[in-house]
């Protein structure tokens, strides 16, 4: 189908048009290694203007010789099919190697991740066995995985190609700190595994044997990061810009470094399942460093960050002040005195709430607990995540 993009025609479909332009607008790159499918979406990808700022390398394997050397090249043994989830995983590991060595000398250095794709599927002959594919995209907190079986002659060979696109782009996608999108749509006969296996650092964190991950503003884990002089604390489902000039307004208030930082388990909300850690995580890339916290609590934050400030919205200082998150009104005072002590207080953003727009003065701080909180001036954004979640619906 040929497709009108304003100064050209191109055979591409306008939707995956529109997704690949949102993709080269997001800081994220990536090198693509793929064999036996994926040349129709690198084409796909270079047809909007500003690739280079997504694709940093791309190989197609295609003769069996030239994807075991690739494979080789990473230290890994050579696959005895071609078609697996271990082709896939261990197409990404390479890719990601290449990616941060592309980039080392950069400057500013930018967020990467690799991706691997390997299948068979439609051509001029018919084949005996099924149509599949599989496509990995590893980063620094590990790699997704989704194995697809398609409906063998539903589709034509570039049917199949489109189909593999789809499902090519929304995982880089994922990748690259978009969210809301909906996987594409599979026809009922056709299978799906999806899976996510973590590195070993954020397997630490994520069995407790870590309690702060530290991620640099490319994803990468920082094992020194510097201190903090502010952290935005959110779920950042999704994040906005809200959470972005708030971050700026506190550093400069605050004269030092900010970063964001989120915990899997929350006072108030389910926790977050380790692909919806990675996948919020991706949204900061390119923009401030993260921390991963195993402090659902800020007095527990704060006995793991001492002298930090915490910079919050004021329906969050709101729920920071009320009893029932501790146990109690004493346990509550006893969990402020413990903030005092490592040195740390809240910075309080005011934010519209209904008809009215609310701030610090709005609250009712106990006098014991004056010291602890402190007005942000000046600053406004009349955004929330639970809004943009409705518009995804």
């Amino acid at each position: 189908m040929r497709t009108e993009t304003g100064d050209r025609t191109t055979w591409f479909p306008r939707d995956l048009l529109d997704v690949v332009r949102t993709l080269h607008d997001t800081p994220h790159r990536f090198a693509f290694n793929f064999a036996g499918v994926g040349a129709w979406t690198l084409a796909l990808l270079h047809a909007v203007p500003g690739s280079s700022r997504t694709i940093l390398e791309a190989t197609d394997a295609y003769h069996p010789q030239a994807l075991t050397e690739l494979i080789e090249r990473s230290g890994l043994e050579a696959p005895t099919q071609a078609v697996s989830a271990a082709v896939a995983d261990a197409l990404a590991a390479r890719t990601l190697e290449r990616a941060d060595a592309l980039t080392q000398s950069d400057e500013p250095r930018t967020p990467t991740f690799g991706v691997g794709l390997t299948g068979t599927i439609a051509t001029d002959r018919t084949k005996r066995g099924e149509h599949r594919f599989h496509l990995a995209v590893r980063d620094h907190l590990g790699t997704e995985r989704f194995s697809i079986t398609l409906e063998k002659g539903a589709r034509d060979r570039m049917g199949e190609e489109e189909h593999v696109a789809h499902w090519l782009l929304y995982a880089i996608g994922r990748a690259s700190g978009l969210m809301g999108h909906e996987p594409p749509m599979q026809r009922e006969a056709e299978a799906l595994d999806h899976t996510f296996h973590p590195t070993p650092a954020f397997h630490a964190f994520l069995d407790g044997d870590v309690d702060v991950l530290h991620l640099d503003r490319n994803g990468e884990v920082d094992p020194s990061p510097p201190h903090y002089a502010g952290i935005v604390s959110g779920s950042f489902h999704p994040m906005h810009y809200g959470h972005r000039e708030l971050a700026d307004a506190a550093e400069a208030h605050l004269g030092g470094p900010v970063a964001f930082e989120m915990a899997p388990t929350n006072a108030e909300k389910e926790p977050t399942s380790p692909l919806g850690i990675r996948s919020r995580a991706t949204q900061a890339y390119g923009v401030r460093p993260l921390l991963l916290t195993r402090a659902p609590l800020f007095s527990d934050k704060a006995t793991r960050l001492p002298g930090t400030v915490f910079v919050v919205g004021v329906d969050t200082a709101r729920r920071v002040l009320e009893p029932r998150f501790y146990g109690g009104e004493q346990e509550r005072n006893e969990a402020f005195e413990r903030l005092r002590q490592q040195g740390s207080r809240f910075l309080v953003a005011g934010r519209s709430g209904g008809d009215a727009f609310r701030t610090l003065e709005d609250l009712d701080v106990p006098t014991q607990a004056t010291d602890l909180f402190e007005a942000l001036p000046t600053f406004r954004a009349d955004v929330s995540s639970t809004e943009l979640r409705t518009q995804w619906n």
